[in-house]
C-alpha cells in the first residue's frame, strides 16, 4: 500500500464489512440451527458456512453493483472482477478449510450451537479479514492511480448529469 493507513480507514472498513457481516452472522446461525437438528454438528458447520457465504456476498455484490450506477452486464462483470480481487485470496482457504474447521471446532466445544457458531466464526473472521482488507486497500490504490473514483463515489451522478435525465413528473405533494 502506498502509505500509512489513515485514522478514517477502520471506520470505512466497518461501513463496508459491517452490514454484510451482520446479515451473514444471522444467516449462519439460522443455517446451523436448522442443519444441527437434521444432521448434527458437521451438517451445522457446513450449513453455517454456506448460509453466511451467500448472505455476506449477496449484500456485497448488490451494494457494489448498485454503487456503479445503472446495473448493466458490464457493471456486473466489473463487480465480480473487483470482488474476486478483494476477496479471492482471503476466500481461497476460508471457504474450503478454515471456516468449516473453525465452525466445527466451535460447535463441538461450546455448550450450544449458537455459542459454537459465534466462537468458530470469530476465529475464521480474524483469519479472513487481514488478507481481505489488504486486497481492498490495494484495489482502492489501483483505482486511485488509474484516476477512477471509488465505486461508491463513481455511482453518484453530478447535478449536471441528472438534469434532463428523467422527465419531470407532476408534483402530488409529499409521500407521507
Amino acid at each position: 500500500m502506498a502509505g500509512a493507513i489513515t485514522a478514517g480507514r477502520p471506520l470505512a472498513w466497518l461501513r463496508r464489512y459491517g452490514p454484510p457481516e451482520a446479515l451473514g452472522t444471522l444467516a449462519a446461525l439460522l443455517g446451523a440451527a436448522v442443519a444441527h437438528r437434521v444432521g448434527g454438528e458437521v451438517a451445522a458447520a457446513v450449513a453455517a458456512n454456506w448460509a453466511e457465504f451467500l448472505a455476506y456476498y449477496g449484500v456485497i455484490a448488490a451494494r457494489d453493483l448498485l454503487g456503479r450506477g445503472r446495473p448493466s452486464p458490464g457493471a456486473a462483470l466489473a463487480t465480480v472482477r473487483d470482488m474476486a480481487i478483494e476477496f479471492g485470496p482471503a476466500e481461497l482457504l476460508n471457504l474450503t478449510v478454515v471456516r468449516n474447521a473453525a465452525l466445527l471446532a466451535g460447535i463441538a466445544a461450546a455448550p450450544s450451537v449458537v455459542a459454537g457458531v459465534l466462537a468458530g466464526k470469530l476465529v475464521a473472521d480474524l483469519l479472513f479479514y487481514l488478507p481481505a482488507i489488504i486486497s481492498h486497500e490495494l484495489l482502492r490504490s489501483r483505482r486511485r492511480v488509474a484516476g477512477a473514483p471509488p465505486v461508491a463515489e463513481a455511482a453518484r451522478p453530478s447535478t449536471q448529469q441528472m438534469e434532463g435525465a428523467l422527465p419531470s413528473a407532476p408534483s402530488r405533494g409529499t409521500f407521507l
